[in-house]
């Protein structure tokens, strides 16, 4: 196995620039301007956006494969308590990570803005039961909560185990083992203070 790595992919600058073009377009919406707010999230590049999603899929398999042992010979521990802590320590995690994916260092966006923009431009703004059918957005840079030791090998939801991640860098890696896939620990590299917030505060 070489060196240990921070990611499966690096950071996606592309993602970057797309969550701050989705906070322009919340912001319109605030101000009640929806036609040009519309037109942010269709000018976005849906299949570029997507790349960041399965190129962590491609990174897994060959790290998978370097492996010296399977994931099934590691025993699985009794799962601690609940899968999921509760919604102040989910959040006190993305505040404490400045709402950026602790691997691979992409802004990430909350749940609630996707959700209530989903809801305001359902064609533009899309969901579909597929990747290949979801806006590309959705899956660069939505937020979501990672458990360094996976719950299945007795990771608790101590927020010493819990990260902040995107999805790419989430479903990418599942249920492994950093140290079977080398990954560095994302714990040993601070979170990089930033005015970014997830678009979490906006409201409308």
């Amino acid at each position: 196995m070489p060196d240990r790595i921070n990611s499966l992919v690096g950071q996606s600058k592309y993602a970057g620039f797309a969550t701050s073009e989705f906070r322009k377009a919340c912001k319109l919406v605030e101000a009640g301007i929806l036609d040009e707010a519309k037109k942010l999230l269709v000018d976005l590049d849906s299949a570029k956006l997507r790349l960041q999603f399965y190129a962590t899929w491609k990174e897994y398999d060959r790290l998978n494969a370097l492996a010296l042992r399977p994931l099934k010979d590691y025993p699985k521990i009794k799962k601690v308590g609940k899968r999921m802590p509760s919604a102040a320590i989910v959040r006190e995690v993305y505040e404490r990570d400045f709402w950026a994916c602790r691997w691979c260092g992409t802004p990430v966006i909350a749940d609630k803005p996707i959700k209530a923009m989903h809801k305001l431009f359902p064609a533009t703004f899309y969901k579909g039961t597929t990747n290949d059918s979801m806006h590309g957005l959705m899956l660069s840079s939505r937020v979501s909560l990672d458990h360094v030791l996976p719950h299945s090998f007795g990771g608790t939801n101590d927020i010493e185990n819990l990260v902040t991640s995107c999805w790419p860098c989430q479903f990418g890696r599942g249920n492994d083992l950093i140290e079977r896939l080398g990954l560095s620990d994302p714990r040993e590299r601070e979170p990089i203070p930033t005015d970014w917030d997830g678009c979490s505060t906006l409201k409308f």
